[in-house]
């Protein structure tokens, strides 16, 4: 593991505020197209979705309601079965913060696509209300110039949350990721997918705090990194005290498929409990030259025996999209990134 730390914290400006009657916001860019990407066609023919973009907005969620107010847009689950999972499509630079609240009524499911050609800013808060249960997917594309994605997440009393974070967008971005299990019995699983190429960087702090009594967190993250690309990521775990039978674990493990390339992972834990279960790991390489070479001797080239090698980490991401149309658009952007990477 390589490159030298900064201070991440300095780097991060979050403040997600967008002038008072705009939904979206819309910079000015070296790009023709002003910064506003097309909305991919597997996007626009989704049934159950809202879609925010500078040019306007279409809302048509029938599991969910939508607020747009002058200081934030609220989307409201848990109140409607669901057949499918939901989906909101934020097109351009950034919204006013989003805040997602979650009921107890039925499970629900959210996919979050977060589509971007030039700079952009997304603050988002999850709220779980007691007892609710909850599945979040949040899909960072598009060929961005810089990116910052700031998000916090609540866990109340019995709930379950799953997050899950692709971020296959490029240029650099910088995240802060801030959960805290404030329930007993309270859920946290976030599973988290960087693949980053060319000149690419990506610098996250990402905290877990349980503030309950026999709460539960797993984080899992999964990077990639080719070319010259980046990444800082920075992962603490804290059990506070007086919240005994409390379980927090993580998982870290990366793999470099350049020579330029550079994975740095910080896992820290913070314990002020004794019965408690705690634990972190971490494991970064490069790709086995061994390995290489047996697929190059089986007929593959260089860089379909490198995306074999990696679909060990990409395709349980892949997996979640049963729709046929998002998962190719899934494995397009995840093309774009390693398909000829060096």
């Amino acid at each position: 593991m390589t490159g030298s730390r900064r201070n991440l914290a300095s780097m991060i400006s979050m403040s997600g505020k967008s002038p008072p009657h705009s939904v979206l916001v819309r910079r000015k860019s070296s790009r023709s197209d002003g910064g506003i990407m097309r909305i991919p066609r597997a996007l626009r023919e989704l049934r159950d979705v809202a879609i925010l973009s500078a040019r306007g907005r279409v809302n048509h969620l029938f599991s969910g309601s939508m607020a747009v107010l002058r200081s934030q847009i609220r989307f409201t689950f848990g109140t409607k079965s669901q057949r499918e999972a939901a989906a909101i499509v934020l097109i351009g630079a950034g919204t006013a913060p989003i805040v997602i609240r979650f009921k107890a009524a039925t499970p629900s499911k959210v996919r979050i696509f977060l589509c971007s050609a030039a700079s952009s800013s997304w603050n988002f808060a999850i709220r779980m209300d007691e007892g609710s249960t909850a599945s979040v997917e949040f899909y960072l594309i598009g060929a961005t110039e810089e990116t910052a994605f700031e998000r916090s997440v609540a866990v109340t009393s019995g709930a379950s949350l799953t997050l899950a974070t692709i971020l296959l967008n490029g240029g650099k971005t910088t995240v802060q990721d801030r959960s805290i299990l404030t329930g007993e019995g309270g859920t946290l699983r976030s599973e988290t997918l960087g693949v980053l190429a060319f000149e690419d960087s990506l610098e996250a702090l990402q905290s877990v705090r349980h503030d309950a009594p026999r709460s539960v967190s797993d984080l899992v993250n999964s990077l990639i990194a080719s070319d010259s690309a980046q990444v800082v990521f920075d992962v603490t775990g804290a059990i506070a005290k007086g919240n005994a039978g409390s379980r927090c674990k993580q998982q870290n493990r990366g793999v470099l498929l350049g020579e330029r390339a550079s994975i740095e992972v910080a896992p820290k834990l913070l314990i002020d409990e004794f019965d408690v279960e705690a634990g972190h790991g971490c494991a970064i390489g490069r790709i086995n030259s061994d390995e290489l070479f047996y697929l190059s001797s089986r007929g593959l080239d260089q860089a379909t025996a490198k995306r074999l090698i990696v679909s060990g980490y990409t395709a349980p991401f892949a997996m979640k999209l049963n729709d046929p149309a998002l998962r190719r658009l899934f494995e397009k952007a995840l093309d774009a990134k390693i398909g000829g990477a060096s």
